[in-house]
């Protein structure tokens, strides 16, 4: 097994033990932020292997350390015991509705690290080539959990249906 495989399972290992930990000091307000997987995965040791691969964006959204990566994070918590989701597509709404429901006080949001609008349309056009149902169907815990928070979301702002479900 590959060095890197090795690495992210340890990873996986310390997350789950930290996630394990910080539910049994009995947080009374869980909560996290789900984001798409094909938008914020590599980082380090990988990120450096992808770059000097240059691997594609479907061999990175086929990697086998990254499946269903959001999942293997939160290690089976149930959604429904946190107080919110933040969905990355809806940041300023959502940020308004977390800063005033749960932490009582006005936040406006602030943007670090965007990526320039060149560099998003290039990966908007890498994104419409890729063999979507292949990359969904590998991720397809991911998708789900993605799917349930945004219906979790539609429900929260009395939505019939949240636009922009689609997985990738």
């Amino acid at each position: 097994m590959g060095g890197t495989v090795k690495r992210a399972r340890r990873h996986r290992r310390t997350v789950r033990l930290a996630l394990a930990a910080w539910l049994a000091i009995r947080t009374t307000r869980p909560m996290t932020a789900i984001r798409e997987a094909a938008q914020d995965l590599a980082s380090g040791q990988l990120e450096r292997r992808v770059v000097v691969e240059g691997w594609t964006l479907e061999q990175f959204c086929l990697a086998p350390e990254l499946r269903d990566i959001y999942s293997e994070f939160l290690w089976g918590f149930p959604l429904d015991r946190l107080d919110f989701i933040g969905i990355t597509e809806f940041f300023p709404e959502d940020l308004r509705y977390f800063s005033r429901e749960i932490l009582r006080n006005k936040v406006r949001p602030h943007t670090l690290n965007q990526r320039p609008a060149a560099a998003d349309a290039a990966l908007q056009r890498q994104i419409a080539h890729l063999d979507r149902a292949r990359v969904e169907a590998w991720h397809a815990r991911d998708v789900a959990l993605y799917r349930r928070a945004l219906a979790r979301r539609a429900r929260r702002i009395g939505a019939p249906d949240e636009p922009g479900g689609a997985a990738l």
